[in-house]
């Protein structure tokens, strides 16, 4: 059986974004998370304005804080950063497993990106942190650590398949042709 290569495209996270399932997903895990409260835009943007500072693709999300630090303006995901994210791990995923992986990496980001929601709201990420924090690697961040298990917890739960896409989404591994059949056997139980 030959498999094609499937690519993620802005049409496709779009559609996503648009979803009335993502937007109760988002609504749910506001919930979870107690930070109904909390206001803010959620946006999808196709890629970080260089005005911002940020020029760097591999960004899948981020939020906005006010610059007086005391309010979240936006919760930002990023067409660009999630493709070229998606694409770059799971190109030999095919056709309805590709999109399932689509939903569970955007998914991901959003979660991840309302743990630090959730951390603002605790006191936990400020101003003086994130200066602190500059100095450390992104991976070694606990703000970061804490929003990638948290992440994971959310959304591993419904099968061996969003367990094993959550686990590969957050290591340096990919779907390669030695990894794909057994990955694929995995999407219905």
């Amino acid at each position: 059986m030959a498999i094609y290569s499937s690519e993620a495209t802005p049409k496709q996270i779009n559609k996503l974004f648009e979803s009335e399932d993502f937007k109760l997903f988002h609504s749910t895990i506001r919930k979870e998370l107690d930070i109904e409260d909390i206001e803010y835009e959620l946006i999808l943007r196709s890629k970080v304005n260089d005005s911002d500072g940020y020029g760097d693709t591999s960004i899948n999300a981020r939020i906005k804080i006010n610059n007086s630090w005391n309010k979240i303006d936006e919760v930002i995901l990023l067409e660009e950063g999630l493709i070229l994210s998606i694409n770059s791990k799971f190109l030999k995923v095919p056709g309805l497993y590709f999109e399932r992986v689509i939903e569970l990496c955007v998914k991901f980001a959003l979660v991840h990106e309302l743990v630090h929601v959730q951390q603002f709201k605790k006191g936990k990420l400020t101003q003086g942190k994130m200066r602190e924090l500059k100095g450390i690697s992104y991976e070694q961040r606990d703000v970061e650590i804490e929003a990638n298990n948290i992440a994971k917890q959310v959304l591993s739960g419904k099968s061996e398949f969003d367990r094993k896409i959550i686990s590969l989404l957050t290591s340096k591994e990919s779907i390669d042709n030695e990894n794909l059949q057994g990955t694929l056997d995995l999407f219905d139980k």
